[in-house]
């Protein structure tokens, strides 16, 4: 069936007036209703619908139930018409799942699990990227993944929590037309904003547009970055997506694809600090071995923790110098060391002389 199909497209039958019990009765398998007129492959995906939406493990269906639904929408049935519907529907016909036990009926395993969509639902419920209004209309959407008694389940179990989310309402066709872009090999121009003091938007550039290649969309950092070529710098540079406004596609080819080329998008994430780009090294970082969850944690389980003391191990990976990484190593105190290069450890040195000099001003 096409989307342009209307109710007309599907076969209708009009039965003569027989009887099963009191209601219809079956004719070359297709049910025949005492003056009724109802389409028989709707009937088969209400009854698809109601196993869906009603039941699950805990909450089976009786065919007297399925009768009931089907009478309310017009179309009363016989036990003999639902049991073939669900045989229609089950394993050996559409595919779906259904478990039949004592004379009732469920859903058994679906695309997602409850535990499976309850993270998915947490995940969005935490994004500082995603507006307060959209978070609800997505957890919305994906309590249809389950039956309705699991969804009650998973609407209290999602904590409303007290976080900060963005107010770009927008976002979602910043996005969209970010990756219309990177297919059709385009360029792309927007304002880049952010906040002042008094809450208030004050864009970057003077407000004139920005005009970047875009590569890549990362999530990090509790934000959602594009990773881009930027046209004026000649080199790459990352934006917040929320900060992002009036997003326009040109009809530039992209730029920069040899540097977009060298990016490793697999661990980007890991030796970017807040997405703040700056030189890279190939650092070596000395930690006290209670550090080891939290090193593995920013740069994966993969790393190589070696020894060197009793109660220390160091590690070699790839970092870009920033604001940002030095903060992440400062945040351990005398627990973490810059060992090399030479400029990464003075520059980190400098930064940690920096802040003190803050606290040895009088107030």
């Amino acid at each position: 069936m096409t989307e342009t199909a209307k109710k007309s497209d599907f076969p209708v039958y009009t039965c003569a007036k027989k009887s099963y019990n009191g209601l219809a009765s079956i004719e070359e398998g297709h049910v025949l209703m005492a003056n009724v007129t109802y389409n028989v492959n709707l009937r088969t995906l209400y009854v698809m619908k109601y196993l869906l939406d009603n039941t699950d493990e805990n909450h089976p269906a009786t065919t007297a139930q399925l009768c009931g639904y089907l009478a309310g929408k017009g179309m009363p049935v016989g036990r003999k018409s639902v049991y073939a519907d669900l045989e229609t529907l089950g394993p050996d016909g559409f595919g779906l799942d259904i478990i039949s036990e004592n004379g009732r009926y469920h859903i058994g395993s679906r695309a997602f699990e409850l535990q499976e969509v309850k993270l998915l639902a947490d995940m969005v419920q935490s994004s500082n990227f995603i507006t307060r209004t959209k978070s609800e209309r997505l957890i919305r959407k994906l309590q249809t993944l389950v039956s309705r008694h699991d969804a009650d389940i998973l609407g209290s179990q999602i904590v409303a929590r007290n976080r900060v989310k963005s107010t770009n309402e927008q976002m979602f066709i910043t996005i969209d037309r970010i990756s219309d872009a990177i297919r059709s090999d385009v360029s792309i121009r927007f304002k880049y904003f952010k906040y002042d003091m008094n809450r208030k938007k004050q864009y970057k550039h003077n407000g004139r547009s920005y005009e970047v290649s875009p590569c890549a969309l990362i999530a990090g950092e509790d934000n959602y970055y594009l990773l881009a070529y930027s046209h004026d710098a000649e080199a790459l540079r990352h934006y917040r997506v929320d900060r992002m406004e009036a997003v326009l596609l040109t009809e530039n080819r992209r730029l920069g694809k040899e540097l977009m080329a060298q990016v490793d998008l697999s661990c980007y994430p890991s030796r970017v600090f807040n997405m703040y780009r700056g030189p890279e090294h190939r650092a070596v970082l000395r930690f006290h071995s209670d550090l080891a969850d939290a090193v593995l944690d920013r740069f994966g389980k993969d790393i190589m923790l070696i020894p060197d003391s009793a109660d220390h191990f160091h590690i070699t990976v790839p970092v870009m110098e920033s604001p940002q990484f030095f903060a992440w190593m400062s945040g351990f105190g005398n627990a973490a060391e810059v060992k090399s290069p030479p400029a990464l450890r003075q520059h980190m040195k400098e930064h940690v002389q920096s802040i003190a000099r803050l606290y040895e001003e009088s107030v």
